[in-house]
C-alpha cells in the first residue's frame, strides 16, 4: 500500500501504480538495471520495474512476513520468479555488501520515512553501496523543522520514527552528508494528500480490519495528513551516489 499519486483517478489501484511510476522515474529506472526495491509490499512495484522499465532483476525487501509471503505468490503466478527475488527483512538488516554492489538503482515508493532509522540506512547505501547507484523515493517531510515536536505524536501511531521527521530543507543536506550527489526534491502535495485521504475515509472499515496488511497505519497516516493543514509535504527524491568511494 502507497499513498498514490492521485491526479487524473480516483481509482486507488491507477493511483499507487502512478505513484510508484514517479519513484522509478525519479531513479531513471531503466532496461537492464538491477533494482532494490525497499518495502515492496505485496509486489506490485516489482513487477513494474521489469514491466514497465526494462529492469534486468529485481530484489524485494519486505518486513512484513504477510505481505512477502503475498508476493512471493504473486510473483510466481506472473511467472517473473527467475527475476524477481522478495526478502523477508528489513531493510535496517540489508547490509550484504556483495548484494549492493550489484544493484544499480535503489527505490522505496512510500516506506522509506519507517526505517528506524532512515538517516542511518542512508548513510550505510552512501559507505557501502555501489558507486553511482541512482536512488528514487518517495517521502514525507515537514515544511518547518520546528514542527518536529508538534508531530511525533502522529508519526508514532503510524508507525514513524520519530527521527524520520525531517523538513523539506533538511533532505538536500542529509543525503549530502550520507554520500550522495546530484539531490533534487519535487513537492507533490496536491497529487498525494488529498486523494489519499479521501480513500482512506471511505475505506476506514476495511483498513481497519487488515491491519496485518498495513490497514491500522494507513488510517493512522490519514488522520496525520488530515490534521496536519499545510505543515507536511509529500516529496519525490532522487540522488546518485558519489561515483567514487
Amino acid at each position: 500500500m502507497n499513498l498514490g499519486w492521485w491526479a487524473g483517478t480516483s481509482e486507488y489501484a491507477e493511483a499507487a501504480a502512478a505513484l510508484a511510476r514517479q519513484v522509478g522515474d525519479a531513479a531513471r529506472v531503466t532496461a537492464g538495471d538491477e533494482v532494490l526495491d525497499v518495502g515492496c509490499g505485496a509486489g506490485d512495484s516489482t513487477a513494474l520495474w521489469i514491466r514497465a522499465f526494462g529492469a534486468a532483476r529485481v530484489t524485494g525487501i519486505e518486513p512484513n512476513p504477510t505481505a512477502a509471503a503475498r508476493a512471493r505468490r504473486r510473483v510466481a503466478v506472473w511467472e517473473l520468479d527467475g527475476r524477481i527475488t522478495i526478502d523477508s527483512r528489513s531493510a535496517e538488516s540489508f547490509d550484504d555488501p556483495d548484494a549492493l554492489a550489484k544493484m544499480t538503482a535503489v527505490v522505496s515508493v512510500d516506506a522509506a520515512y519507517h526505517i528506524d532509522t532512515r538517516e542511518h540506512w542512508l548513510r550505510r547505501l552512501g559507505t557501502i553501496g555501489r558507486p553511482g547507484t541512482r536512488l528514487g523515493l518517495f517521502d514525507l517531510a515537514l515544511r518547518d523543522a520546528a514542527d518536529r515536536t508538534r508531530f511525533s505524536r502522529y508519526a508514532r501511531r503510524a508507525g514513524i520514527p520519530v527521527a524520520n521527521l525531517w523538513s523539506v530543507d533538511e533532505i538536500v543536506p542529509a543525503l549530502t552528508a550520507a554520500g550522495f550527489t546530484d539531490v533534487r526534491v519535487r513537492r507533490c502535495d496536491a497529487e498525494v494528500f488529498s486523494g489519499f485521504v479521501r480513500f482512506a475515509r471511505r475505506n476506514a472499515i476495511r483498513l481497519a480490519t487488515h491491519p496485518g496488511q498495513g490497514g491500522w497505519r494507513a488510517l493512522a497516516t490519514a488522520m496525520m495528513l488530515a490534521s496536519s493543514g499545510t505543515r507536511l509535504a509529500a516529496v519525490v527524491v532522487s540522488a546518485q551516489r558519489t561515483s567514487t568511494g
